[in-house]
């Protein structure tokens, strides 16, 4: 925010645009709502050559994808307006040789709880683990992070027993297998499993869990934890 307004001020003052390129290894100089000006420069090697390969992304494909899908009309403004919500995780991704996707900060240490407990730590093998501050806000990062060809999963719950707005659960079920191009013919209303880097909790996150230990089991640890 400091380097944009030093640039907007110098332009004010001489008249003169100019533009200014930052190289970052750095999260912290990113916000996921700048997506469109963020390219992403990272190396591969071919018949034992090296070569960079640059990607970008346009907002407006990413929001005319999910408008199309679920039905109504595109609009980029709101669209990126949301953006702003998504937490440092999510940029930190940008730099991670793979992305969990999840809805809330108790998916995120139930899933790190569990990898470290496999003897799998996420931070050592670059792998991040984003919140997304709930399921209707997972379409975005994921459009977002596949267009710019990073490797991400979801772990995401179906809500088959919720009762609560079903028609939208529905909607956000095939919104998900659509962007992990599952095709209209294999996607369910309640997936359950994994296909496609898309895993679906059956029921959420937090059930499967008391199922997997058993309730008093599970009540022990919540209580030693609190």
């Amino acid at each position: 925010q400091a380097l944009k307004r030093l640039c907007d001020g110098f332009n004010e003052q001489n008249g003169i645009r100019f533009q200014v390129i930052v190289v970052t290894h750095s999260p912290l100089f990113l916000e996921i709502r700048e997506a469109h000006n963020i390219r992403l420069v990272r190396r591969f090697v071919a018949n034992g050559y090296s070569y960079p390969a640059v990607s970008g992304l346009s907002l407006a494909e990413c929001a005319n994808a999910t408008a199309k899908f679920l039905g109504y009309e595109p609009n980029l403004e709101k669209y990126a307006v949301k953006l702003h919500t998504f937490s440092y995780d999510i940029a930190e991704g940008l730099f991670s040789k793979a992305t969990i996707f999840v809805e809330g900060e108790s998916d995120k240490a139930f899933i790190n709880g569990f990898l470290l407990s496999r003897g799998f730590d996420p931070l050592l093998k670059g792998v991040t683990i984003a919140p997304t501050n709930g399921k209707t806000n997972l379409d975005k990062p994921i459009s977002i992070f596949r267009n710019l060809n990073l490797d991400c999963f979801v772990v995401a719950d179906n809500d088959r027993f919720e009762r609560k707005k079903i028609r939208d659960n529905k909607k956000l079920n095939g919104l998900l297998q659509h962007l992990f191009e599952i095709s209209d013919a294999d996607a369910l209303e309640y997936p359950s499993g994994y296909k496609n880097r898309l895993l679906f909790m059956e029921g959420d996150l937090e059930n499967y869990a008391q199922q997997c230990v058993g309730e008093s089991r599970y009540s022990e640890i919540a209580t030693e934890l609190a």
